[in-house]
């Protein structure tokens, strides 16, 4: 109790010193948390926008689907499946696609395309790809006649709106199967790749030209409700889906032996006493897997993050230790009294070191406090900016300021404010420990 107050009282000594440090520390910490929520706030609103538009949180294939995307790849009794993870927790919706390659032609011209059947109702709960038709309507259920194409593809083609285009595609049992269908919508996605090369029909009707009937699909797409449960929900989904998946494959004989006749041995007692190991028909991916260059954008801006944080340290740094220092100067005669009278120059570093605790510390309740207060305010109410980007205009993304506050945005601040108060004081505490009380009380 001495030592704080005696701490309490030197670091008011000089006020506006004291004073101006503690707010410069404070505004720098305010500026920071408030970057690193803006940054985190953006970053939600890429990835929510890059899987919402068509990838999805997580995709269910046939392993090996998306080597060579063929119809053989498929996915037998997918609503059992999807029934099994819907109760998964976080889980919000689930649909279905059927994937095909194909040509597309209107007038004259013809084009290669990436087919995608969809239930229309079920995309729109999993996908934001119904808020990227720019003109005409999205999808019905069940619609046999329709399809939606890209912009480019419709300039490329000369399709218009209610115009005929012929598709054609090879069937499951290797048959060419051609359909007249109707462009009821035109849509802009945001990515050049399925403007050009993309089209959606129904998958009722994709499902009957390759031949799956209605116990067969290419993949399953599933939505969550935040990104921050990505891992313990793949996980969830990995354990459910061992059940749907096809044999053990018995290393010696390479013999495959349905799952259901061994499932009741255990995965550790098959593995270790009959030399059979567990082969995966489905996998599942997450959008981290699907879409790696959107995961190497995050990381730049978390190296750049980083950069950010060091510089607002070093100058937070700098204020600390020149008050140290200037401190410790100011009273080197005092010290030498104080070790003249019996004082060690442990307790005097502790006094020292409470000294600078106690200026970070009010710095950091200042700062946190109003960068907090300022982030979580602007969060729930967000300043509306006007934008010409696409993506803006499309309502992919929400033209707003909206912050994101995590726990992260405060951790790194509050680190780098522990090492400051720790690490400031030490080069006055080894110069003051250095000196004898004689050498002490002669040099001021």
């Amino acid at each position: 109790m001495l030592f704080t107050g005696m701490a309490w009282k030197n670091l008011w000594r000089n006020k506006r010193r004291t004073s101006l440090s503690i707010l410069l520390i404070s505004f720098c910490l305010t500026a920071l948390i408030f970057l690193l929520c803006m940054v985190h706030g953006f970053q939600e609103e890429i990835i929510k926008s890059s899987i919402n538009t068509y990838t999805g949180y997580f995709q269910i294939n046939r392993k090996g689907f998306f080597d060579n995307e063929s119809l053989a790849a498929f996915i037998e009794k997918p609503d059992a499946i999807i029934q099994e993870i819907s109760s998964i927790p976080h889980i919000k919706a689930v649909t279905t696609r059927i994937l095909s390659l194909g040509l597309v032609g209107g007038g004259n011209n013809s084009s290669g395309c990436l087919i995608v059947g969809i239930h229309p109702d079920r995309e729109a709960q999993v996908t934001t790809f119904r808020n990227g038709v720019i003109k005409g309507r999205f999808l019905e259920p069940a619609e046999q006649n329709a399809i939606i194409i890209g912009v480019d593809m419709a300039q490329r083609l000369d399709l218009p709106l209610q115009g005929e285009a012929t598709l054609l595609l090879l069937s499951s049992t290797g048959t060419i199967e051609a359909v007249n269908l109707q462009v009821v919508g035109i849509f802009d996605s945001g990515n050049p790749a399925f403007n050009r090369n993309m089209v959606m029909v129904s998958q009722s009707l994709l499902s009957q030209l390759v031949g799956y009937g209605n116990t067969k699909v290419s993949q399953i797409v599933v939505a969550i409700d935040h990104n921050r449960h990505l891992e313990e929900t793949a996980q969830a989904i990995s354990e459910k889906l061992r059940k749907f998946q096809a044999f053990y494959t018995d290393i010696d004989s390479s013999t495959k032996i349905p799952i259901d006749m061994i499932q009741e041995f255990g995965d550790v007692y098959v593995k270790m006493e009959k030399g059979i190991e567990f082969e995966k028909k489905l996998e599942l991916l997450s959008w981290k897997e699907i879409l790696p260059a959107l995961v190497d954008v995050v990381q730049l801006q978390n190296i750049v993050l980083k950069i950010i944080l060091t510089a607002v340290f070093l100058a937070a740094f700098i204020i600390v230790l020149n008050v140290t220092i200037m401190g410790v100067m100011e009273r080197k005669r005092e010290f030498g009294i104080l070790k003249a009278m019996g004082m060690r120059s442990s307790q005097l570093a502790k006094l020292i070191f409470m000294e600078s605790l106690m200026m970070t510390g009010a710095a950091f309740v200042i700062g946190t406090t109003l960068g907090t207060g300022i982030s979580l305010l602007i969060s729930y109410f967000p300043i509306a900016i006007s934008s010409d980007l696409p993506l803006f205009k499309l309502g992919l993304i929400e033209p707003l300021i909206k912050p994101f506050v995590t726990i992260k945005s405060l951790l790194q601040p509050a680190i780098a404010v522990c090492l400051i108060a720790i690490l400031a004081p030490l080069w006055p505490i080894w110069e003051i420990s250095k000196l004898t009380p004689t050498e002490t009380i002669r040099s001021v």
